[in-house]
């Protein structure tokens, strides 16, 4: 392929793969919503859709892999034009992907915290059991911590 082919075959790539991280960070930022509340069922929506806009990306990135493979020995020898609207374009992809991770880390701390917080009313709740069934009304004629014999 002649450099500058390749460098179009990039360009429309690396749109796509900006297009699959845009949809991605949209999907990050309805999770964090889908998180706070308590059904379970829209984030399996929410996996499946992640799913397949990373089949997508794979697909992408095993389109253009001998072009992006070959780019830096042709990069030079591509027209400026097009070398600079590769690039352009992969700092746009560069971007929206660290959008896309700080988005991501953000929910999983969300996640987390949600996780804790969910783990400590738990065993809050499993203590409190222990200790009525531990302290709690027992059969008459049991004896209880305290026996308040009068005498």
């Amino acid at each position: 392929m002649r450099p500058d082919d390749d460098a179009r075959l990039l360009d429309a790539a690396l749109a796509e793969q900006r297009a699959c991280y845009e949809e991605m960070l949209g999907i990050a930022e309805g999770q964090r919503e889908t998180l706070l509340s308590d059904d379970p069922n829209p984030l399996l929506d929410l996996v499946r859709r992640k799913q397949g806009v990373m089949e997508r990306l794979e697909a992408i990135g095993r389109r253009m892999a001998a072009a992006r493979d070959r780019w830096p020995e042709e990069r030079d020898a591509a027209s400026p034009a097009l070398r600079a609207q590769v690039d352009r374009r992969a700092d746009e992809v560069a971007a929206v992907l660290s959008r896309l991770i700080t988005s991501e880390e953000e929910a999983a701390r969300m996640a987390g915290a949600l996780r804790d917080e969910t783990l400590g009313r738990l065993k809050k709740q499993a203590d409190t059991q222990k200790i009525r069934s531990a302290y709690g009304p027992k059969e008459a004629g049991d004896a209880k911590l305290f026996d308040t014999k009068e005498s």
